[in-house]
């Protein structure tokens, strides 16, 4: 490690460490670049000054921290040896109390305070990981000089501490030296002597000394490879050598030498040497690169390079019989018999050696030899790869004697023989042998390569091995015995190109010949597919679709027979061979096949369409794919391809293709219009693929549920909303949601893939696609009153400007309110102005009003309900939560809670658009009404179309099924729509009276009541009516029905009920009251539990299964008539009738209230003034004739807490009593702030300083001045 800053910054990644050095402490001050120029303030001086860095230009220096904190500066290391780290710091501080402190690890070396200059630090560091640390520190009080620390010039080096010991205790005592004028020891080394012979001996040493009373040893060395003089190897020998004698004992063989003198003196003389001279026998150099080359099967070509220059005699070639340094010496030939194949030239480079066997390995090696330095003496060749030793080598094997012939039997009784396999013949069976005259062996064939393919080119890549190894056979019957090598190969494919092509090889793999059988034709395996085509799966992810036509049986003939066709597929390239095809192998991940082999049995026509799809592959990537035929014999055809039947040429395209795969989320339903707060309907995405066709998902996903509003919610169920996520199943299509927003606008939402749910890893890549919605403004449900300056504070006598607003369920306004409303306040010192307001569209749900307030300071609020002035006609619950009610002057309003509240669907106030009826099937509402008028929507009335299909009122409306609609009239009008509502055409009744009420139990039969007692049947579906006789002529104007189809009741006028218990096909009747009361409405919702409603606000409850009744009417409503009443649970009852009275029991009767639309301002309006909040008597006798006599306190302060600025200018006091006004001389208020006189009883007191009141009380007294003759004892 070095650091000396001197890159200008504290760097956060280095050399050493890739987090660098690391600011830390208990504030977020950190250590900082100084330089020498840089201005610092010193606490002691109250001045700037500078300080200079140890070296270079730049240091590093503590940051500015408060009083008992930390600021510190650390790196770590990882060191491999043991280390030594030194720097330079400084501190200028308060003395004893803040320091720079220095740490390896949590352990403190060392700290420095005070005024303290550049200083040099070392510490010893171990191997391993090391943190190092300066961190300056401050105590809770004081603060001196520049209250910092400073740090410059960090080195950390490799360092041993134990090597500091050993040298101390190395060192001695120098000792004392006495001068001489010799050295006392000397070495002489000679230069390196080339002999120019190789493992050349040494046989004697000589040399002339003259001690002079010394000593004096020589030693010498010696190697056939080259050294310097001063080079560390070979060894000098360990003794001296011979002066006048043999030192071969003593120095190894080699061809170059050196000698060493070595001289020991006393220091008084020096020994002389001279004359050294070495006796030696060198040999000539051996030949390199021994080799040999097979010329022929019987012959060998042997070479060398010629190397020996000198004392060379000749050259001799050896067998490897004899071993190679088989006399003992160093490659030394002493013996010239033993193995010696040739004699030759010193100047000979090769040796053809002839008349060897095929196939038979050779060893040799030659020696470079002389007769004139030795008796006999030479130097064994070193071989081609560098060794020494001999080189051995093949010659080459035999030519290949091949034959194409197979062993069969043959004529009767049968016979064994070979027999030839012609070339140029047709052949359908697949099976052909070749045999070999020779066999594998030592004088004759290593082995042989062959290749048996469509082809007459060699290529070794596709060649095979084979050792011909013979056979016995029994030919003739018994009359003869062969052994043959016989090697039996199978034609793979149709062609007249087939060739048997071999190669003889030695044991040194060298080619030796070369023999090529043929053409063979065959045509027994099925014909090549050329129609494949690979096209995407559909429905499934991972699919791919595979057509193509079943070939013949052989290449031009026949149908396949219990065959098979073998698919294979990858993902590397196109499959145009058999051997690509033979190398696939299954490979599977957990995301689906990669390679994949599928076989099909199959019996089949020739010609016959194939289709298979493959499964299981991973979507989105590309395969390649291909069909081989297996006929029952094995034959097999050659790959599938396409051939384009227009041109003739190969289409690879149609063999790949990318596997089927999600691309797009698709929104499967339409956008919709609804109200905000309202659930949407359901909302359906589906996957398609590249096709826009519908695809199951293999791994399914996580989506992320998008909208473009801020006030968007999703759910999955339409109750609880707040969910962000979707989940599409693995193995299915589609998903399902709603959507709802506080907020009308047109936002658009997302459905938006970001994860798979199983396998896959990440996004599938799935596009997305978005829908924009129109969320229309919500529905009016109550009301409130608003400042329109949004200030609750009120003055009085000052008019409080306020819109009347119409409101949704969510507290937007309700822009598309239409309706009357009333306002009323808590108290009637304040109105609101004005009070009765209508709305229109135009208004967009808000009218501006006034509130006034002219006496009364405090609180109050005000009260706004929706004056409904039609009747309600006909009530609808499509379940417990969700109903309809409509008026007769076209009002349609709706419920989702059940009831207890309501919202306006359509306002009309018209009679001539007058609504008596509601139904619904699924998303179709139907509404009919005066006039022939029919209302459909599809979207619960957001938006609707409108037709008058007659001229006549229409009085009841009902859905058989999904297409089907019902509806009757006045003068036995009857009509039917099989559109479902779209058009409709007339039906038949005989009758001219009001029909009321219509029914259907079933899809077939339903029933028609009217007045006069007319009941109608049908039985075909609306088609046709029949009257029914039933025992009453009264007015009939509800018919109820119960889910058993049996149990059905009938109400009219003079309280009859009617009632069956078969179906409709009798009917008794029963009297709900004594009274005459005309029955408009009636539910059940048990065959023993159910209301009845009518004329003179009467409600009658029946738990005996209409054979009694209890009257549960509201009391106050006698002069209204209820035509509506549903029956929700046992308790629960919901009424409603004229004047848009409607109303809720929730006890069965015992208690009603009214459900009005109404509501309050939100919270209360504060009105302020200056009142009076104590008044205290101070005197209950006054004085005759005496002034300023204290009668009373009074206090005065706001009502609430106000910015206005209030000052009273006059005071109105009134008498009571009975002291005529004259007598009281004067009456004052305050401290001399204003006096008057009664006059009539009543001083009006002029303030004109004018005191100014506040929201705390200001208390003022009041004084009496009384003339000398007031009368005693009056008040």
């Amino acid at each position: 490690l070095y650091e000396d800053w001197e890159t200008g910054q504290i760097r956060t990644q280095t050399p050493w460490s890739n987090t660098g050095w690391v600011f830390g402490g208990s504030t977020g001050a950190k250590f900082e670049i100084h330089t020498s120029t840089d201005h610092l303030w010193n606490f002691t001086t109250q001045s700037t000054a500078t300080l200079n860095v140890f070296e270079g230009n730049y240091c590093v220096r503590s940051g500015t921290i408060p009083h008992q904190a930390n600021v510190y500066l650390q790196t770590s290391l990882s060191l491999s040896y043991p280390a030594r780290i030194e720097f330079y710091w400084s501190c200028y501080s308060e003395g004893g109390y803040d320091y720079l402190s220095f740490y390896t690890g949590a352990a403190e070396q060392a700290r420095i305070g005070g005024q303290t200059g550049w200083t040099f630090a070392a510490f010893n560091l171990p191997s391993g990981d090391n943190t190092i640390k300066w961190q300056y520190q401050k105590d809770p009080t004081g603060t001196t000089l520049f209250d910092r620390g400073f740090v410059d010039k960090i080195v950390v080096r490799k360092y041993n501490p134990t090597f500091d010991t050993q040298m101390q205790q190395r060192v001695s005592p120098k000792e004392i030296e006495v001068w001489s004028q010799y050295y006392r020891y000397a070495e002489y080394w000679s230069d390196v002597f080339d002999t120019k012979g190789e493992n050349t001996k040494f046989v004697y040493s000589s040399w002339t000394e003259v001690l002079n009373g010394q000593t004096v040893e020589i030693y010498a060395r010696s190697s056939d490879d080259y050294f310097t003089i001063l080079s560390t190897y070979p060894s000098f020998s360990t003794t001296k050598l011979p002066n006048n004698g043999d030192p071969s004992g003593l120095i190894s063989r080699g061809r170059y030498i050196q000698y060493k003198i070595v001289f020991y003196t006393d220091g008084s003389n020096t020994p002389e040497v001279s004359n050294i001279n070495f006796t030696y026998e060198p040999l000539p150099l051996r030949a390199y690169d021994f080799n040999g080359v097979a010329l022929s099967s019987t012959s060998i070509k042997w070479t060398w390079t010629h190397r020996a220059t000198y004392y060379i005699d000749g050259y001799r070639i050896y067998s490897s019989t004899r071993q190679y340094n088989k006399d003992g010496g160093y490659l030394v030939i002493t013996s010239t018999s033993d193995g010696l194949l040739a004699e030759l030239p010193p100047s000979a480079t090769y040796w053809i050696e002839e008349n060897l066997q095929p196939n038979t390995q050779y060893g040799r090696y030659i020696v470079a030899y002389t007769t004139t330095i030795v008796l006999f003496g030479g130097n064994a060749s070193r071989n081609v790869f560098g060794l020494n030793a001999p080189r051995n080598l093949y010659t080459l094997a035999l030519q290949p004697q091949c034959s194409a012939e197979k062993y069969e039997t043959t004529g009767v009784p049968p016979y064994y023989q070979f027999v030839s396999i012609s070339t140029g013949v047709w052949y359908n069976t697949k099976e052909f042998s070749f045999t070999s005259a020779i066999s594998t062996g030592n004088g004759r064939v290593a082995y042989y390569k062959y290749i048996f393919k469509t082809t007459s080119t060699w290529d070794d890549v596709s060649s095979f091995v084979w050792y011909p190894t013979s056979k016995t056979y029994i030919t003739g019957g018994g009359e003869q015995i062969i052994e043959r090598p016989i090697l039996e190969l199978v034609a793979t494919e149709n062609s007249d190109n087939w060739y048997f092509q071999v190669k003889s090889y030695n044991g040194d793999d060298i080619e030796s010949g070369y023999q090529i059988i043929g053409p063979f034709w065959f045509k027994g395996c099925p014909a090549q597919i050329t129609d494949l085509v690979v096209s995407r799966g559909k429905g499934e992810e991972g699919t791919v679709k595979l057509t193509w036509s079943a070939p013949t049986d052989d290449a031009d003939s026949g149908d396949l027979n219990n065959a098979k066709f073998v698919i294979k597929y990858r993902l590397a390239g196109i499959i145009d061979t058999i051997q690509k095809f033979d190398s696939i192998t299954p490979i599977v991940t957990s995301t689906g096949m990669v390679q994949g082999v599928i076989e099909i049995s199959t019996t089949t026509a020739a010609g016959s369409l194939q289709t298979y799809v493959v499964t299981g592959l991973v979507p989105g990537l590309t395969y390649w794919f291909t069909v081989v035929t297996v006929d029952n014999n094995g034959n097999r055809s050659a790959v599938a391809t396409y051939i384009n039947p227009q041109s003739g040429t190969q289409d690879i395209t149609k063999l790949r293709s990318r596997s089927s795969k999600v691309t797009r989320i698709k929104f499967d339903t339409p956008s919709y219009t609804f109200y905000a707060g309202d659930t949407s309907p359901k909302i359906k995405v589906v996957l398609i693929d590249e096709d826009g066709d519908l695809i199951n998902s293999r791994f399914g996903a996580e989506c992320d549920l998008l909208t473009t509003s801020s006030k968007g919610k999703f759910s999955l169920d339409g109750i609880n909303f707040g969910i962000t996520k979707l989940n599409i199943l693995p193995g299915s299509n589609s998903a399902e949601f709603y959507y709802m927003d506080e907020t009308a606008g047109n936002p658009q939402i997302t459905v938006d893939e970001i994860a798979a749910l199983v396998l896959w890893n990440g996004t599938q890549g799935w596009l997305s696609e978005q829908q924009t919605h129109t969320i229309l403004p919500g529905k009016a449900i109550s009301f409130r009153v608003v400042p329109q300056d949004g200030n609750y504070n009120c003055q009085i006598l000052v008019d409080k400007p306020v819109y009347i607003e119409a409101v949704d369920k969510l507290g937007n306004r309700a822009i598309d309110f239409e309706g009357v409303v009333i306002a009323t306040t808590t108290f009637s010192g304040m109105v609101i102005d004005p009070a009765n307001v209508s709305f229109t569209l135009s208004d967009q749900g808000r009218k501006a009003a006034v509130l006034r307030n002219y006496y009364y300071a405090g609180a109050s609020s005000i009260t706004v309900s929706e004056v409904v002035s039609q009747d309600y006609k006909k009530m609808l619950f499509i379940d417990y939560y969700n109903g309809y009610v409509v008026g007769n002057k076209g009002m349609l309003k709706a419920t989702a809670e059940g009831g207890l509240r309501w919202f306006t669907k359509i306002y009309r106030n018209d009679v001539t658009k007058g609504l008596t009826s509601v139904a619904v099937y699924e998303n179709i509402s139907v509404l009919c009404g005066n006039n022939g008028l029919i209302i459909r929507s599809t979207d619960s009335f957001v938006s609707y179309i409108e037709q008058n299909i007659g001229s006549t009122m229409l009085n009841d409306i009902v859905f058989i099924d999904s297409n089907t609609v019902v509806v009757c009239g006045n003068n036995g009008t009857i009509y039917k729509s099989t559109d479902a509502a779209l058009s409709f055409y007339s039906i038949p009744s005989d009758l001219s009276e009001n029909l009321n009420s219509i029914v259907f139990i079933s899809t077939s039969l339903g029933f028609v009541c009217g007045n006069n007692g007319k009941l109608l049947k049908t039985t075909d579906k609306a088609e046709s009516f029949s009257e029914v006789y039933i025992p009453t002529v009264a007015n009939l104007y509800a018919i109820k029905f119960l889910d058993d189809q049996q149990t059905g009741f009938i109400c009219g006028s003079n309280s009859v009920l009617l009632k069956t218990e078969d179906g409709g096909t009798n009917f008794s009747v029963l009297n709900v009251s004594t009274e005459n009361v005309e029955l408009y409405g009636i539910d059940f919702i048990t065959p023993q539990v159910g209301v009845v409603c009518g004329s003179y606000g009467k409600i009658f409850i029946s738990t005996t299964a209409g054979n009694s009744f209890t009257d549960i009417s509201p009391q106050g409503y006698q002069s209204e008539t209820f035509y509506t009443i549903k029956m929700l649970d046992l308790n629960k009852i919901i009424v409603a009738g004229t004047n848009g009275n409607m109303l809720l029991t929730t006890d069965r009767g015992k208690t009603w209230q009214k459900i009005v639309m109404q509501g309050s301002s939100p919270q209360d309006y504060l009105w302020n003034a200056t009142i009076i909040s104590s008044f205290e008597t101070k005197a209950t006798k006054i004085v005759q004739g005496k002034k300023d006599q204290l009668v009373a306190t009074i206090g005065l302060r706001f009502m609430y807490p106000s910015a206005v600025l209030t000052k009273i200018n006059k005071v109105t006091v009134k008498k009571l009593g009975s002291l005529p006004d004259e007598y009281v001389t004067s009456i004052k208020f305050g401290e001399g702030l204003g006096s008057a006189s009664f006059i009539n009883g009543t001083a009006e007191i002029l303030i004109p300083s004018q005191p100014t009141i506040k929201y705390a009380t200001s208390y003022f007294n009041i004084y009496v001045d009384l003339s000398d003759d007031a009368p005693l004892d009056t008040t």
